[in-house]
């Protein structure tokens, strides 16, 4: 499915960032931050976007998306991320798969994550 809807990132420009936890305000806006690409100059669609403060958003564009999710995001969230597109034992450390986890796989999983989590969310809020 490829969404481009407005309204959906208007959506999630309202949730709070997926890093840090915080709600946009006057000085720190929240921005639907694109997952990779959908190819070469093709920005990816809209069903492949998270919630995340500007700066946040920033510092992926200069560090990198991946290595900068997974290195600021919670134990919670990885997991989250990587059993929404992994079936993974609540035995395995977290920061064996912060380490292992190779980066393709886990910008495929944050993608599975934002489908099956704000996509189905704001669905429902239809």
């Amino acid at each position: 499915m490829i969404l481009r809807d407005p309204a959906y990132l208007l959506h999630l420009r309202s949730q709070p960032c997926i890093i840090t936890g915080q709600y946009g305000d006057e000085y720190h806006s929240v921005v639907a931050a694109h997952i990779g690409t959908a190819g070469k100059g093709i920005k990816a669609p809209d069903n492949w976007a998270l919630p995340m403060l500007n700066s946040v958003h920033q510092e992926c564009h200069n560090k990198g998306e991946i290595s900068t999710i997974m290195a600021r995001a919670s134990d919670e969230l990885i997991r989250a991320v990587v059993k929404a597109n992994r079936n993974v034992s609540d035995d395995v450390p977290t920061a064996d798969l912060r380490r292992y986890m190779p980066r393709s796989d886990f910008r495929v999983a944050l993608r599975a994550y934002a489908e099956q989590y704000y996509i189905t969310e704001w669905k429902e809020r239809e």
